[in-house]
C-alpha cells in the first residue's frame, strides 16, 4: 500500500433497519432506520531502539548517558522516516554556546551513523542542521530533536555526538527493544477533531514517548498556558469522562508531565513530540494518554497498551425515522423486530 503506515482512518457507515408489521390487513410496514457512524484509528508502532553513550574511542573520555530513538514508518509523500530522539549525557565539553558550535558543519552534530565505515545513515545534508547549542558547566546535555530521513535502518548503528571542532566526541551503538514498548491511539474528546498516536518505552523509572498529533489549531507557536500543548500519561483507565481519565501518574514529589508535549502546529495543525520522563516507575499499561490543546483542554485521548489498538468513536450521524415501505402484495408476514443491514459504505481516508 502506499498509504502511511501511521496514520489510516477507516470510516463505516452503517444503514441499520427495523421492519415491523404494523397489521395483519396493512400493505405497509414500518421501516425505523438509524445511521451509526463507526470511525477508526488505525496506528503502527514506531520502532524503538536504545543506546548506552560512552566516551569510548572518542574526545569525551568521561562521557555517559543513554538516549533513546523512535522510527516511524515512512509517509506516503516522499517515503521519508521520522527519527524521534530523546536522552541525556554528561562529561562533554562544559559550557559550549551557540557560538563555539558554528564552527564547522559537523561541530556539536548529533547524527546516526554506520558504526563501522562512520557514513552517515540516510542524506547527509538532512543531518547537518542537527546539532545542539550549548553544554551545562559539567558538560551535560539534554537531547531531544526531531529530524525527518530518507533511511530508517537504525539497528546496530552508531548515535554519535560530536564535539566542537566537528570530532567524533562521544557515542552508543543502538539496539532495538522488543519488550517493554507501549502503544496509544488517541480519539477526540467532546468533537475536538484532534487524534493521534503515540509509542512509548518503559525503562526502570523512566517513560519515553514519541509520537504526532493532528486536527490542532494551525500555527500554534504559544504553549505557555498549564497543559498547554500537553502529551501526557494519565492515572485513568478510560476515556469517557474527566474524572475517568484522571489526573497526570507519577510518583514524585514534583509532577513530571508539566513540560512534556508539542511545542508548535504546523498550517494544517499537525504536531510531533518527543519526550522523557521520570515518573519513578510507575506502571502505564491501560492508563490514559491525554493530549491537550494549547489553551490546555483536554483535546484527544486513548488507553496505553501493549500492542498497537484502534480508537473507534461510535456516534450517530443521523436521528432514527420512520419511513413507510410497501410489502409484497397481500403478504400476512407477523415478523416483528426482523433486522437488516441494508447499506455498508467503507471509506479510506488517508490522513497525516
Amino acid at each position: 500500500s502506499s498509504f502511511p503506515l501511521d496514520q489510516k482512518h477507516w470510516h463505516a457507515v452503517f444503514l441499520w433497519c427495523q421492519d415491523e408489521e404494523l397489521g395483519e390487513t396493512m400493505s405497509v410496514s414500518s421501516v425505523n432506520c438509524l445511521f451509526l457512524s463507526l470511525w477508526v484509528t488505525a496506528r503502527a508502532s514506531y520502532s524503538v531502539y536504545t543506546a548506552i553513550i560512552t566516551g569510548d574511542g572518542g574526545t569525551a573520555t568521561n562521557a555517559s548517558g543513554e538516549v533513546t530513538v523512535f522510527v516511524s514508518d515512512p509517509s506516503a509523500t516522499g517515503g521519508m522516516y521520522t527519527v524521534f530522539a530523546v536522552g541525556s549525557v554528561s562529561g562533554l565539553e562544559a559550557d559550549l554556546s551557540n557560538v563555539t558550535c558554528s564552527a564547522s558543519t559537523l561541530a556539536c552534530g548529533l547524527h546516526i551513523h554506520d558504526a563501522e565505515s562512520f557514513a552517515f545513515i540516510g542524506n547527509a545534508s538532512l543531518w547537518y542542521p542537527n546539532k545542539y547549542t550549548s553544554t551545562g558547566s559539567a558538560g551535560e546535555l539534554a537531547i531531544n530533536y526531531i529530524v525527518d530521513l530518507d533511511s530508517g535502518d537504525m539497528g546496530g548503528r552508531l548515535f554519535a555526538i560530536h564535539d566542537s571542532a566537528g570530532s567524533p566526541g562521544a557515542g552508543g551503538i543502538l539496539v532495538q527493544e522488543t519488550s517493554d514498548v507501549w502503544s496509544v491511539a488517541t480519539a477526540e474528546i467532546d468533537s475536538s477533531g484532534v487524534d493521534g498516536s503515540a509509542t512509548l518505552f518503559t525503562d526502570g523509572t523512566v517513560v519515553t514517548g514519541a509520537g504526532k498529533v493532528s486536527g490542532l489549531s494551525a500555527d500554534v507557536t504559544d504553549c505557555s498556558a498549564t497543559n498547554g500543548c500537553g502529551a501526557h500519561v494519565h492515572s485513568g483507565t478510560s476515556c469517557d469522562s474527566t474524572s475517568g481519565q484522571g489526573g497526570h501518574h507519577y510518583n514524585t514529589e514534583e509532577d513530571p508531565w508539566t513540560t512534556t508535549g508539542y511545542t508548535s502546529t504546523d498550517s494544517d495543525g499537525d504536531a510531533r513530540f518527543v519526550f522523557s520522563v521520570d515518573s519513578e516507575g510507575v506502571d502505564i499499561d491501560g492508563r490514559t494518554f491525554v493530549i491537550h490543546m494549547n489553551d490546555g483542554t483536554r483535546a484527544s485521548c486513548g488507553l496505553i497498551s501493549s500492542a498497537p489498538t484502534p480508537a473507534p468513536t461510535l456516534m450517530p450521524t443521523m436521528a432514527p425515522s420512520s419511513t413507510p415501505m410497501p410489502t409484497a402484495f397481500g403478504s400476512t408476514s407477523k415478523s416483528v423486530c426482523k433486522f437488516s443491514v441494508t447499506a455498508m459504505i467503507i471509506h479510506f481516508v488517508l490522513g497525516c
